[in-house]
């Protein structure tokens, strides 16, 4: 409802493209334009994985190593290291963010395991 003229709102914005094209009555939450744009996407990738594994099927060896990398040098990524080849700041901030994530899957089992005790 508006504040100013107290009239409710015939339509609410696309969580995709921020449009007032989407019905207040209408349980979707993005404009008819938006899901045609979303289903092709999502049709184009649905076929290219087809047609990517179909490619797989007719050549076992895969793709060569050479074209598996990344053309772009920023998209590249360092090889990872053990733990005892690390130094320094370096090994301390992996042994933390290890023992972080250990602690979140502790307390997310916490979590669960009373959730499911309570009535």
């Amino acid at each position: 409802m508006d504040p100013n003229t107290g009239a409710v709102p015939l339509y609410r914005a696309c969580t995709a493209c921020r449009r007032l094209t989407v019905p207040v009555e209408d349980a979707k939450k993005t404009c008819r334009k938006c899901r045609t744009k979303s289903s092709e996407r999502a049709r184009r990738k649905r076929e290219e994985a087809y047609a990517e594994a179909t490619l797989h099927a007719h050549n076992p060896e895969g793709p060569s190593p050479q074209n598996t990398e990344p053309s772009d040098q920023s998209l590249r990524r360092k090889p990872e290291k053990a733990l005892r080849e690390l130094e320094g700041e370096e090994q301390r901030r992996a042994i933390k963010m290890m023992k972080d994530s250990i602690n979140i899957a502790a307390q997310r089992s916490h979590t669960v395991k009373w959730s499911y005790l309570s009535p």
